[in-house]
C-alpha cells in the first residue's frame, strides 16, 4: 500500500484527522516503516486473532447453553424409616386348624399299581 492510499483511508474513515496540523508529517514518517509489519500482521495476525476470538466465544456461548441442560446436584429427602407397630401375640382355639391347613400337602399318594389278569376281554358274558 502506498502513503497516498494509506493517508487517503484514513481521512475517508476519521475526517477530523485532516485538521490536526502535523497529520502529514507523521503519515509520511511512520507509514513507510509500520508497511511491511502491517502486511504481516494483516496477512497472518489477522486470521489467527479472529480465529482466537470466535473460538472463545464460542466456547462461552457454549458454557451459557449448557449450563440450561446440565441437572445440578440433586439431594434426596433423607428416607424415614418405619418401625413396625407393636402387637400382642395371643392364643387362639383355631390355631391348630390353621396350622394343619397351611401345612396340607395336596398332592395324593401313588395308588397302587393294577393286577394283571390275562382272563378279563371285552365281549360279553354269555350266561
Amino acid at each position: 500500500m502506498s502513503v497516498t492510499k494509506i493517508k487517503a483511508f484514513l481521512l475517508n474513515l476519521y475526517p477530523e484527522l485532516g485538521r490536526l496540523k502535523h497529520f502529514s508529517q507523521i503519515t509520511a514518517a511512520i507509514i513507510p516503516i509500520f508497511t511491511p509489519r502491517i502486511k504481516r500482521v494483516v496477512r497472518w495476525g489477522l486470521p489467527i486473532v479472529t480465529t482466537i476470538i470466535v473460538l472463545f466465544l464460542g466456547v462461552t456461548i457454549g458454557r451459557f447453553v449448557l449450563g440450561f441442560f446440565i441437572l445440578r446436584d440433586i439431594t434426596p429427602a433423607p428416607v424415614e424409616l418405619i418401625t413396625p407397630a407393636p402387637t400382642s401375640t395371643y392364643q387362639s382355639t383355631f390355631l391348630p386348624i390353621k396350622r394343619s391347613i397351611e401345612e396340607f400337602n395336596p398332592n395324593l399318594p401313588d395308588p397302587l399299581p393294577p393286577v394283571f389278569d390275562d382272563k378279563i376281554s371285552l365281549e360279553p358274558i354269555v350266561e
